[in-house]
C-alpha cells in the first residue's frame, strides 16, 4: 500500500493561495505603478512572467489529490465529499511528470457512472533524480496493479513525462518573446 504525500495539503491548498495573493499583489504594482518607460520595461516583463508561472502552477497544484494505492483500488480523498474508489481497469493511464521533485503522478481514469474522463495528480513522498531516471516506488506499483487488472494496458499508451514540462517551458518561451517584443 502506498500513500501521497503528506505535504498535499501545502501543494493543494497554501501554495495556490499564496500564489493567488502575490499575483494580485503584481497586478497592483502593475497597473498602479509610475516609473518610467524605460524602468516599467524592466520591472513590469519579469511581473508577468511570473504571474504567467504562478497562474499555471496554481490550476496545476489544484489538481492535487491525497490518494492511497492499496491491492485493489485506488482510495482518493476528497475534502468534505465521500472518498471516491477508483479501481484499477477503469484508469487509462499513469504517469510521472519528468523534472519534478517530489514527483507528480498522472492519474486519468473514465468515471463509470459518468462514462466521463478525469484525471488528478499524486504527490510522491520520496525524492526522486527529477524523473530522468525511473518512475517511483508508487507509479511503478499503480501502472503494475493495472497490468494486472487490465492486461491490454500497455506503457507505450501513456503520455510522454516530458510533454508537462515542454508546455511550461515552451510557454515561458513564447511569453517571453511577445513581452519583449510588445513593451
Amino acid at each position: 500500500m502506498y500513500k501521497s504525500s503528506s505535504f498535499t495539503f501545502l501543494f493543494k491548498y497554501i501554495i495556490p493561495g499564496a500564489n493567488i495573493l502575490v499575483v494580485i499583489f503584481l497586478l497592483t504594482l502593475f497597473f498602479g505603478n509610475e516609473n518610467t518607460v524605460e524602468a516599467d520595461f524592466y520591472i513590469r516583463q519579469p511581473m508577468l512572467l511570473f504571474m504567467l508561472a504562478s497562474c499555471a502552477t496554481t490550476i496545476l497544484f489544484i489538481k492535487i489529490q491525497s490518494a492511497e494505492a492499496t491491492e485493489e483500488h485506488i482510495l482518493v480523498k476528497i475534502p468534505f465529499s465521500p472518498t471516491k474508489i477508483i479501481q484499477y481497469e477503469d484508469i487509462e493511464w499513469v504517469y510521472q511528470i519528468a523534472l519534478l521533485s517530489p514527483s507528480l503522478t498522472v492519474v486519468k481514469y473514465k468515471d463509470k457512472i459518468t462514462k466521463k474522463h478525469h484525471w488528478f495528480l499524486i504527490t510522491s513522498v520520496e525524492l526522486n533524480d527529477f524523473g530522468l531516471g525511473k518512475d517511483n516506488e508508487m507509479t511503478q506499483f499503480i501502472r503494475s496493479q493495472i497490468m494486472l487488472a487490465n492486461p491490454n494496458y500497455k506503457k507505450e499508451n501513456e503520455p510522454n513525462k516530458w510533454k508537462p514540462m515542454i508546455i511550461v517551458f515552451g510557454t515561458l518561451f513564447l511569453a517571453q518573446i511577445i513581452l519583449f517584443n510588445i513593451f
